[in-house]
């Protein structure tokens, strides 16, 4: 009976060293602790734009991680993918470990309106759940091409000379020529 009870006690003692040394740790299972992050590029698109969204799932254990992405599905004015996320079974040990998976889904040029991207999660291996864990709104605006070839500005480069100018010319002119006049006019008579 002793030796069984040391048997038990070293082992205890055994888990406890390789726990702290490689840091693992029992958790419970389930999807506590992230929430995927989904990003459009550009920020504020345009019909010209060729728009993308990016996907980033941040883990602090393993498992879970990311078993694969899904494809992207396009219906109406809406956008959306399913990842398959690989969850522990409960009471599997994990270990604390902080990863990020991070994929882009190229929309490619959209025609002017509102969209929305959603990410659904589907858990493999706890309860096969399949849910809606992010989604992100955008419009999309129509894109103003210059019409032509060159074009000038039209304000705020040319100066505007008062008549003011003008005026003290043509009275500058008139006096010098009434003067020449009466000078001609007194040699001749």
């Amino acid at each position: 009976m002793g030796r069984i009870v040391f048997g038990m006690i070293a082992t205890l003692l055994l888990i406890g060293m390789l726990t702290f040394a490689f840091n693992i740790n029992p958790v419970k299972a389930g999807m506590d602790g992230f929430t995927p992050q989904v990003t459009v590029s550009p920020e504020h698109p345009s019909t010209e734009d060729n728009v993308s969204v990016t996907v980033i799932f941040t883990f602090y254990t393993s498992p879970p991680y990311v078993e694969e992405f899904g494809s992207l599905t396009h219906v109406s004015n809406t956008f959306s993918t399913n990842t398959t996320i690989y969850v522990p079974y409960p009471g599997e040990i994990v270990t604390d470990h902080v990863s990020t998976r991070v994929t882009v889904y190229s929309l490619g040029k959209l025609s002017e309106g509102s969209y929305q991207f959603q990410v659904y999660v589907t858990q493999m291996h706890y309860n096969s759940t399949c849910y809606l864990a992010a989604s992100a709104f955008f419009n999309v605006t129509l894109a103003v091409n210059p019409v032509g070839g060159y074009s000038f500005a039209t304000e705020g480069y040319s100066t505007v000379e008062p008549p003011t100018f003008y005026l003290a010319l043509i009275a500058i002119l008139a006096v010098s020529i009434t003067a020449i006049k009466r000078k001609t006019s007194r040699k001749t008579k």
